[in-house]
């Protein structure tokens, strides 16, 4: 008999395609619960019984994106109600064997809304801790009542770094923690250019609650005689940044990429010779990660924990000019060097990141639910 995962997680995040995808359908059926009012992608739909929620409310809110208006929307404005009574309801029809929250704030915190309403002690509860979850946002007095609250009735927690996993230790001694990555792994490159052969620079163009791209653009402004011939491309730029650089105010070669799916996104990072992140919490980042796969020497702020895969050469101050500035052209100028670092990189990635080797992570942690 099949068991029944039910998961809760964001309807739209290329991290719960990943894992989803690598689960064994044979062995489990699969219901998904949208944690956020956007619309379910089509790889979810096709994977899973899913809820379509709809709420005049909810559609209001990410339409207006009312978030950016509250420091502590996670808590107060995404959990509404009716969240959490849709949750109740499908918990009780589907009846699962396990339920798996991908991601604290928004998933996670769900489940704190129903606790008195639901007999935990019938299901197995796994949470998936994502970048800055508890690094973050476990600093915030309100949000370490909640995370305390979650991790205090499940069964097991899920992080892809070391620091994450010291940090839920600190939180909570008791719980039963792997350490698996929330990407879902990565395919190997086996075919890909010389990294030392490369020229162009690509950057993470997000300003947001935790990006800064506005310190790295700052940096590039005052050292332009070092960006003003090098080829750069943004990506995952806001209306706002995309709308400044599109009228050219900067005496750089550069490139805005709009709306790009991920494989031609991808595209660009493999003729790069540079990834650049800046941002002032993270996990694992995935970004620094597909550059890695990609033989891209990546340029890191420091609030990420991709220093378990990549030394220190990698890492910068996020506040810090001259650490920025002096690592990026130690890196650009790198040349039978570069490939050595990107080899070795790689090496270290795909010790921990191989999709073939999550995947079997991933199923043995549901084929022994009943262990945790």
């Amino acid at each position: 008999m099949k068991k029944k995962i039910l998961f809760i997680g964001f309807p739209n995040s290329i991290h719960v395609e990943n894992w989803i995808e690598n689960i064994n359908k044979k062995n489990n059926e699969i219901i998904f619960f949208p944690s956020t009012f956007r619309q379910i992608s089509n790889k979810i739909k096709k994977k899973t019984d899913y809820l379509e929620r709809k709420s005049y409310i909810g559609f209001l809110i990410s339409l207006l994106d009312i978030k950016k208006l509250f420091f502590d929307y996670k808590v107060y404005i995404k959990q509404l109600g009716i969240c959490s009574f849709d949750l109740l309801k499908i918990i009780n029809k589907y009846k699962p064997n396990i339920i798996h929250a991908l991601e604290f704030q928004h998933s996670g915190y769900l489940l704190i809304d129903i606790y008195k309403k639901i007999n935990y002690e019938n299901y197995k509860i796994f949470i998936s801790n994502y970048g800055s979850d508890t690094y973050y946002f476990g600093k915030i007095s309100k949000h370490n009542k909640k995370i305390t609250k979650l991790l205090s009735f499940s069964d097991l927690c899920i992080s892809e770094s070391k620091r994450d996993i010291k940090t839920i230790k600190k939180i909570n001694p008791k719980i039963k923690q792997k350490m698996i990555p929330n990407s879902g792994g990565f395919k190997k490159q086996l075919k890909y250019l010389k990294t030392s052969s490369r020229k162009c620079v690509v950057i993470k163009g997000y300003n947001s609650q935790f990006g800064r791209l506005n310190l790295i653009l700052t940096y590039l402004k005052k050292n332009k005689n070092i960006f003003k011939k090098i080829p750069l491309y943004f990506y995952s730029v806001d209306r706002i940044t995309q709308f400044i650089l599109n009228l050219k105010l900067y005496n750089f070669d550069y490139t805005v990429i709009a709306n790009s799916n991920k494989s031609d996104l991808m595209k660009f990072f493999s003729k790069s010779k540079i990834y650049i992140g800046a941002s002032i919490s993270d996990g694992m980042s995935t970004s620094a990660l597909d550059a890695v796969n990609h033989r891209t020497l990546p340029l890191q702020s420091d609030s990420s924990s991709i220093n378990e895969i990549v030394d220190n050469k990698f890492i910068y101050n996020l506040y810090d000019e001259n650490d920025f500035i002096k690592k990026f052209v130690f890196l650009y100028n790198l040349k039978k060097k570069a490939d050595i670092f990107s080899e070795k990189n790689y090496n270290n990635l795909m010790k921990i990141f191989d999709k073939e080797k999550v995947k079997k992570e991933i199923n043995i942690l549901y084929r022994d639910y009943y262990k945790f």
